[in-house]
């Protein structure tokens, strides 16, 4: 039924309009592609986190990631996004980085997914699990509170937002070995409230990796 319907209404990319997919091959080249890991830290945290962000958060990239949280077309685009970002990555970079770790997907409040339906990073972990082979855990850490866009906040503001905004769920294994995974990494205001919430737990070694950096 699907190829039928293609072929009656073939599928126009979202960001030229060219009947081609809905993300077509010659957009996705014009996402600039970073590859470059960043030491993220804070004085108000006794560790240091290293995170492999993948593209710079511009132009096309912005767009998809963006439109992605609120509009189900865009939410296939983001999925083809990711899974072509997890392919270069796993090709240009030493797989050892997610060797034996657990992937944690960064979770929306729940009041946010019962709006949206999903957790648009979901669709970026299960990209990275499949491509990479790495087991997915989507249930060990949870949003506890409705945090505000992290991009109206200034960098202090920030860390105040997500403060005690995340919490593993109770009587839950947490991993020793931990990759966690985001749309967008600016500050790292998330994943290090989320690492310590997680070193807390249990966890003993945390790296982070997002699709996304804000330059």
């Amino acid at each position: 039924m699907e190829n039928l319907l293609n072929k009656l209404f073939p599928p126009k990319c979202l960001f030229c309009g060219k009947v081609s997919s809905l993300f077509c091959t010659a957009c996705q080249e014009k996402c600039v592609w970073l590859n470059k890991t960043f030491v993220l830290s804070e004085k108000s945290f006794d560790f240091k986190l290293k995170a492999r962000c993948l593209y710079v958060y511009e132009g096309l990239v912005r767009d998809c990631i963006k439109k992605s949280k609120f509009h189900a077309k865009q939410f296939a685009a983001l999925k083809t996004l990711s899974f072509v970002g997890a392919r270069i990555f796993a090709d240009k970079t030493c797989v050892a980085i997610a060797k034996d770790r657990v992937l944690i997907p960064i979770p929306s409040s729940k009041k946010r997914e019962e709006l949206r339906g999903f957790n648009h990073v979901d669709v970026i972990a299960e990209a990275f699990g499949k491509v990479l082979n790495v087991q997915i855990n989507k249930k060990l850490l949870v949003k506890t509170k409705n945090t505000g866009f992290q991009y109206e906040y200034t960098r202090y503001e920030r860390f105040q937002n997500v403060k005690d905004a995340f919490r593993v769920v109770v009587g839950v294994t947490v991993p020793e070995k931990v990759l966690l995974v985001d749309d967008i990494c600016t500050t790292g205001a998330t994943f290090l409230e989320s690492a310590n919430v997680l070193y807390s737990a249990g966890a003993k070694d945390i790296v982070c990796l997002a699709l996304s950096r804000k330059l």
